[in-house]
Formats: C-alpha cells, structure tokens, sequence
C-alpha cells in the first residue's frame, strides 16, 4: 500500500512540473508576443479569459488541462482600436466597456454636425436623370443596335472613381479621439508632402476624414476653408506652402518587395513606410493609464521599422532598423517621426 501511494505522490508530482512548463505559452523568442506581455507571468485565478493587466488590446486564456491547478496560458491580441471586455468574454470598442479598459458611456460618440450628409446625395442626382432620357427618345429608331452598348460602358466607369463613396474601403480606419465623433482619415485624404515653413518639413497634413461612408472636407472640421487638420499635433493648422521640386536627380519612388505577399514604396517623401500591413505585424497599441488607474487612451509603437536609402546608382534600398541602441525601453513611433520611450509607469495595469 505504502508502494502504491509513493507512486501516485510522484506522478502527481511529475504532472505539476509539467503543467507549470507547458503553461508558460509562448515564449519572448516568438516575434509575435512582446516582451512585456508575457513576463512577468499573468495571473489565472481560475478557467477563463481575462483583459491583460499591461495592455487592454491583448487578453488571456487560463486552461487547467490536467485539472490540478496549474493553469496554461495563451495570449490572443483584440483588433485594431478595440479592447478585451471581460464579461462580455470579446473584444469591444473602449466606450462599450468599463474602466480599466473603456470609457464605461455604453454609447457611440454623438452624430456628426448637418453638413456632412449633404455632400454625397448632391453628386449621383445630377449625372443619372439627365443622361438617360436625352439618349433614348431621340436615338432609339434609327440605332438601337450602336447606342445602347456604347454609352453604358463609357458613363458608368468614368464617374463613380471621383466620387468619395469609392474611398472608405481603402481607408485605414485611424479614428481620431480629439473630435467628438468618429471621424477616421486614410493616406488617400492625408498625403505625405514636404511643406516649407519655411523649412522643409515632412507632415501628413488632412484635406478631410470619412464618418462612416460620408466624407467630411477640413473646411468643415476646421471651420475655415484656408485651414487644414494636422494628425501629429491633433489641431486645425493654416495650410503651409509646398516646397518647390529639387533640382538635382532623385531616383523615382518604387515598389520593395519584403516577400511574395507584401510591399511597400520607397520615395523621397517617405523613407519610412508606414503600410497597415507593417503595423500589423511589428507594432502595438499600448492602453494608457493616469495615476489612478483610468484610461486615457492609446499609442502605437514600434519594435521595428523599414528604412529606406537611396544607393549610390540612384536607386532605392531599405534596412531593418529598431531602436535598441537609445535604451531598452525605446520604441520607433510613427506619429513622432522617431525613437520615443515608453514609460511603463502609463501603462494600464
């Protein structure tokens, strides 16, 4: 008997160790899980799924596989813009949950002012109801046959590209929280241009933003027409003068293939691509917090970035860079244009 009891004791044993080991999830060698997130170990305090105390994108699932205690643990990352709600057991947008990770209001952000709307009905109105009936009363007769294939195929093609409902499924959705409705801009309404002021500097200055498929020109924003909204400083500035072109030969932007699924375009305007793809894969958004624990918003950084240098043959070629050499709590941060610190003491517990 006594044998018999030894042996259980030490399987027991044996399957705790275990767990313990394969509980750990992933390691900080896997790409995909930052440092911060998985050390120092999370707590499970029973089977669920829980928001993660550092950062509110990112949740945990606590599995007692072998129903002995020990948890293991896997990490999942919410959707861009969104939070882990813990007792809806999903990921939400912040104003649907509560603090830490939400707003707690339970509702939208309020209507956009009146303006807006009326700017896509003006458009499709005006070309449809004067086109068909001019044609056919007076073509029909004599060439039915010519006419109609002609004149379908050419109108239809030329007018819908010009028109802002066309843009919102490019967009990358970027809501902006410095407005008090979800007003989202895409690189299509923000271009990257070198202004002089009277310096050369590069910003992403906005001509407009979308609500929801309406879109919403800067002279409505800003209540000035001369003025422009700039996404780095979150305010209606006057929009600048743009520097006049180089004289000297500067090698035209082109496609850099990173793999056979993604690319990304080098030119003089942009030596630092910023596609969603790569923001997807090396980049964060990081839930900030005040001293009392409540949250205050959200900032993207990097732990790798693609640089782009022309070469000596005036073409282009990139680098993989990061920013390990300014301290190890230094991230690149596209809105900053640079290597930033992050402090671990804003982050969202």
């Amino acid at each position: 008997m006594a044998r018999h009891e030894a042996i259980i004791i030490g399987l027991a044993v044996v399957a705790a160790v275990l767990a313990v080991t394969l509980g750990r999830g992933p390691g900080t060698k896997d790409w995909r899980y930052p440092n911060y997130i998985t050390k120092p170990r999370v707590n499970c305090p029973y089977e669920g799924s829980f928001h993660h105390p550092r950062n509110c994108s990112w949740y945990y699932r606590c599995v007692d596989r072998s129903n002995i205690g020990f948890y293991h643990t896997y990490f999942f990352e919410c959707e861009p813009g969104t939070v882990f709600d813990d007792d809806l057991d999903q990921c939400v947008f912040p104003y649907l949950t509560k603090p830490p990770c939400g707003t707690g209001t339970g509702v939208p952000p309020p209507e956009p002012p009146t303006k807006p709307p009326t700017q896509p009905p003006t458009q499709p109105p005006t070309k449809p109801p004067t086109q068909p009936p001019t044609q056919p009363p007076t073509q029909p007769p004599t060439q039915p046959p010519t006419q109609p294939p002609t004149q379908p195929p050419t109108q239809p093609p030329t007018q819908p590209p010009t028109q802002p409902p066309t843009q919102p499924p490019t967009q990358t959705p970027t809501p902006d929280d410095n407005f008090n409705f979800p007003c989202t801009f895409n690189e299509t309404n923000c271009p990257t241009k070198v202004y002089c002021t009277p310096n050369p500097v590069t910003k992403n200055l906005c001509f407009g933003c979308y609500i929801s498929t309406a879109f919403i020109p800067a002279a409505a924003l800003c209540g000035n027409p001369n003025k422009v909204y700039d996404k780095d400083l979150k305010e209606c500035v006057n929009l600048p003068p743009e520097c006049p072109q180089p004289t000297e030969a500067t090698p035209p932007s082109a496609g850099v293939p990173v793999n056979n699924a993604n690319t990304f375009t080098c030119s003089a305007a942009k030596t630092v691509p910023d596609n969603d793809w790569i923001k997807s894969s090396l980049c964060t958004n990081y839930a900030l917090c005040d001293d009392d624990n409540k949250y205050t918003g959200s900032r993207l950084l990097c732990r790798e970035y693609y640089q782009c240098r022309r070469t000596p043959q005036n073409t282009w070629t990139y680098t993989v860079e990061n920013c390990e050499d300014k301290g190890e709590n230094y991230l690149y941060s596209f809105a900053r244009k640079g290597c930033v610190e992050l402090n671990q003491d804003e982050l969202c517990t």
